[in-house]
């Protein structure tokens, strides 16, 4: 698993992390540099607002990304080796790489900000402020809920890559 998320040096693996840090830049905070310790202990995150209570949509964040670009990694080493049975030429090159992680995070996203709709989903709806607190700053808008899939995407495109690994 360490070796998958972290070191292997199959195409995609530093593509995926780099973009998780260019995101995550747009924050603000510091990036710690990716190990497995980080990866697994993503949901432990303890960003704090004005170093006294826990900034949950930053904590949040952080869990998403990371643990959202390490599954991506996982499965498409997954897919290289099952599928295409380890073929050099069967890799995925930087543009459909960049373009399923940018697919994976705007899922997310747009995920929930529809779970946050009260009215539609009753007792089971995720926190609008929660959502907002999440994603809110990042996406640098007055409000999530006028915010159009292509306002999304158009964000995401942004987060590439001058130079790529």
């Amino acid at each position: 698993l360490a070796y998958i998320l972290t070191e292997c040096k199959a195409p995609g693996q530093e593509l995926i992390w780099k973009l998780t840090e260019t995101l995550w830049k747009e924050t603000g905070k510091l990036w710690l540099d990716i190990f497995i310790e980080v990866i697994l202990g993503c949901g432990l995150s303890n960003y704090l607002v004005d170093n006294e209570v826990p900034d949950t949509g930053l904590n949040r964040l952080f869990l998403i990304i990371v643990s959202e670009s390490a599954y991506l990694i996982w499965k498409m080493q997954c897919e290289w080796i099952i599928k295409y049975e380890g073929q050099l030429d069967k890799h995925p090159s930087a543009p459909k790489v960049t373009a399923k992680w940018r697919s994976t995070i705007s899922k997310w996203i747009q995920f929930k900000i529809i779970a946050s709709n009260s009215g539609r989903f009753k007792n089971k709806v995720i926190p609008f402020k929660l959502v907002e607190k999440t994603w809110g700053k990042l996406l640098k808008t007055e409000s999530l809920h006028s915010l159009r899939m292509q306002d999304i995407t158009r964000f995401l495109v942004g987060i590439g890559l001058d130079n790529p690994p």
